[in-house]
Parts: C-alpha cells; sequence; structure tokens
C-alpha cells in the first residue's frame, strides 16, 4: 500500500529569504530518505491545517467568491490522483518562479464560467491577480455532503508550509529519522505530534473519487510541527 506523509510547519520571526532555503534543505533532506518516492511541498487536502474559507473577486466580472485554499506544489494534485478536467498543472519552473498561476476545480470554473471556459481567467486572490491555468474534478471531503468551490495556490513565503511524502511500498517513515532531519535544518524545529491515518479511516467518506485515492488516503501519518521562536504551536490555533 502506497503511503504519504504530510509535514505542516509553522515559523515566526523567519525572513522569506530564511524560509526559502529551509524549504529547499528539508525538500531535499526528505527526497534523499530510502522511504520516500515523491516529496510534495503541499497542505494536506484534509486534517491538519484547514484554511476554511477565503475571499477572492474575479477580475472581468467583479463577482466576489468565497473558495476553499489549498497550497500545492507540482506534485500534488498527480500525487493524490486529482483529475484534470482542462488546462494545465503547475510546473516545476511555476513553482520555482513563484508564478501567480492558480488551478480551480469544476465547481469553481461553472461559477465563473458557467458557459465556457475558465482558463484564462483573472482572479484576485487577496495577494496579487492569479490567473487559471487548469481545472480539476472536485473532491467532496469527509463529513462535508457537498463539493465546495476550492482554488489550488503554489506555495509562497509566507510563514506556513507543509510537505507530503510519498512512500514506498512496504516502507514506513521513522519519528527519529523525521527528528533528526529537523534538527539538522534547525534546532528549533520540534516534532509534536505523529499519528497514523488508519485511525481515522472511518471519518474519510469521500463520495466523489474515492476509488482514485484510497489506496494513498488510508496509509497517511501526520506530523505536527512547533513553531521558531518564543511561540509554541498553539498561538497559532
Amino acid at each position: 500500500v502506497e503511503e504519504i506523509t504530510w509535514v505542516p510547519q509553522t515559523y515566526t520571526e523567519i525572513s522569506g529569504e530564511e524560509i526559502i532555503a529551509m524549504q529547499a534543505d528539508l525538500k531535499r533532506m526528505f527526497a534523499d530518505l530510502p522511504e520516500v518516492e515523491i516529496v510534495s511541498q503541499s497542505r494536506p487536502p484534509f486534517g491538519f491545517g484547514f484554511l476554511g474559507q477565503s475571499a477572492q473577486t474575479v477580475e472581468d466580472t467583479q463577482e466576489h467568491l468565497l473558495a476553499e485554499p489549498l497550497v500545492v506544489d507540482e506534485h500534488y494534485l498527480s500525487l493524490v490522483n486529482q483529475p484534470l478536467v482542462e488546462g494545465d498543472y503547475f510546473t516545476a519552473t511555476d513553482v520555482r518562479d513563484k508564478r501567480l498561476l492558480l488551478i480551480v476545480n469544476d465547481v469553481y470554473a461553472k461559477r465563473i464560467a458557467p458557459n465556457g471556459s475558465a482558463i484564462g481567467k483573472k482572479v484576485d486572490v487577496g495577494t496579487g491577480v492569479h490567473t487559471i491555468i487548469g481545472v480539476v474534478k472536485g473532491v467532496q471531503m469527509p463529513a462535508v455532503d457537498y463539493i465546495p468551490m476550492r482554488a489550488y495556490f503554489m506555495p509562497g513565503t509566507d510563514n506556513r508550509m507543509w510537505f507530503m511524502l510519498k512512500l514506498k511500498p512496504q516502507k514506513s517513515l521513522s519519528r527519529e529519522s523525521v527528528v533528526s532531519i529537523l534538527k539538522q535544518v534547525n534546532t528549533h524545529l520540534e516534532l509534536v505530534e505523529l499519528s497514523s491515518m488508519d485511525d481515522q479511516r472511518n471519518q474519510l467518506l469521500f463520495t466523489q473519487y474515492t476509488t482514485a485515492i484510497t489506496s494513498a488516503v488510508l496509509a497517511i501519518i501526520t506530523f505536527t510541527l512547533a513553531t521558531i521562536g518564543l511561540y509554541g504551536v498553539l498561538s497559532y490555533t
């Protein structure tokens, strides 16, 4: 069974350049682990770190929307087998250059372009005007009876980031391995939670798109990290 591990992280009083350097170091060191097949710098699709909704404005119509934001890189959507309906996924170059691009789900696309294509439309997401380059199939989340509008952004240089690690078959990732990497990158990083998604299996009630991601979802392990500086993780809850 394939596995995905996510590592959400929170930083305080760290410059954008330092965050970028830590992101690169963590990504490289996780990728070097013999247990790891793919590293994705992405927010998990459910669970820890859910942001709720963000206000967005479609540029040509000035329509105001509320959509769920999800920070992902070029690997995420293919990693969780979320089908592309139209357009393109993010590329490694897009992520590296931090281009103002956006991928939306089909619910979002139909809302802003009911009789045509959403590709090329520009949306002000609060941090700049982003151009939609792709549309993916929407996913119904656990304990929700509808598919919300969702917008996918690339990682920025703010004070939060996440990783999802796809592990090789029959492999597991030890707490000691993760802690060792964190301490090598920054001694203030602390692993404060480690739990198996098997314990949450009954809560993962996807009513659409279940078959495509079941094998990955049921083997997810979650990690939560403390902050750097004087404030603990509870400062951000």
